[in-house]
């Protein structure tokens, strides 16, 4: 009753099933491995973000330290150019943000170091650009803060 092809037929067998399994090992620690490249990619998007992120939040708040002070007019022209340098990094990772409250901030940053610069702290026209400037501020960093909510979830 045992003839020639059945050894054949299970060495077959078993010579397949090794091949499927280590196929299937193989599918597997490709899913991870990509997984694991997934993950890194976005904990350093992550990081470039927080980053260039918190040297806009810095340079906002050393123009409106700037702007407290009454300054020279150069000094207040260099912390506006600091802070229109600080706006390029945030285009490449959010147009959004760079498009919305960070435009608006901008705009009221040069209203202060422009025509406002010249006024007196008690210019009513000052104290409200001020006033939106501080707002804005507060709007933007939570654009930034949701911005980066978005990649520990």
């Amino acid at each position: 009753m045992n003839s020639t092809w059945l050894p054949f037929a299970l060495a077959f067998l078993s010579g397949f099933f090794a091949l499927a399994g280590s196929w299937l090992t193989g599918a597997q620690a490709r899913r991870r491995e990509s997984r694991d490249r997934d993950a890194r990619r976005t904990e350093r998007r992550y990081e470039v973000r927080n980053e260039v992120y918190t040297n806009l939040v810095l340079q906002v708040d050393a123009f409106a330290i700037t702007v407290d002070r009454a300054p020279a007019l150069d000094e207040l022209a260099s912390a506006l150019a600091g802070l229109n340098r600080l706006t390029v990094p945030v285009a490449f990772q959010s147009r959004e943000i760079a498009a919305g409250p960070l435009k608006e901030l901008v705009v009221l940053a040069e209203r202060l170091a422009g025509p406002l610069a010249r006024s007196a702290a008690s210019n009513p026209d000052r104290i409200a650009t001020v006033a939106d400037y501080a707002a804005a501020r507060a709007v933007l960093l939570d654009a930034l803060s949701r911005d980066l909510d978005r990649y520990l979830w």
